[in-house]
């Protein structure tokens, strides 16, 4: 089992970069491990919306489906993932000086195909989380073309 807990500070409204974290979508823009994403029931965003992901570690590939668990309009995101991997996680955000925090918390567990990506070095996953959050946060403060 590989857990996680990240956090980081984003130079935009909460209000903004709820909205971008909530299209999941928008993932394939700032998430590395993510080759694919599609929405297959649910209306985003919201709980109940879930998604048909392919996904990436160490070279390895996997089908993954994402389910939003919980849905709180700028406070949390819950979901929870299964397939080639298991995981749960959250997206938590709180305004700061008209800043917002985001904390990434995730418990995963690669099964399958992916599984020896896990045995072969759990760190290389964490570290991965961690770069993906310093992309979105370059995304969110340095580039609007995602909004509309």
């Amino acid at each position: 089992m590989i857990r996680m807990r990240k956090s980081i500070t984003i130079d935009r409204p909460v209000s903004e970069v709820f909205a971008y974290m909530a299209q999941f979508e928008n993932d394939m823009e700032w998430r590395n491990e993510l080759l694919e994403i599609q929405r297959t029931s649910g209306e985003p965003p919201g709980e109940g919306a879930t998604y048909r992901q392919r996904v990436q570690y160490e070279g390895l590939e996997g089908d993954v489906v994402l389910e939003v668990t919980a849905y709180q309009p700028n406070r949390l995101i819950a979901y929870r993932e299964a397939g080639d991997l298991h995981a749960e996680g959250e997206y938590r955000f709180s305004p700061e000086d008209g800043r917002t925090r985001v904390v990434v918390t995730e418990e995963i567990e690669l099964e399958g195909p992916l599984a020896p990506a896990a045995e072969k070095d759990g760190e290389t996953v964490r570290r991965q989380g961690e770069l993906d959050l310093d992309h979105l946060k370059d995304i969110l403060e340095h580039r609007s073309a995602w909004r509309r």
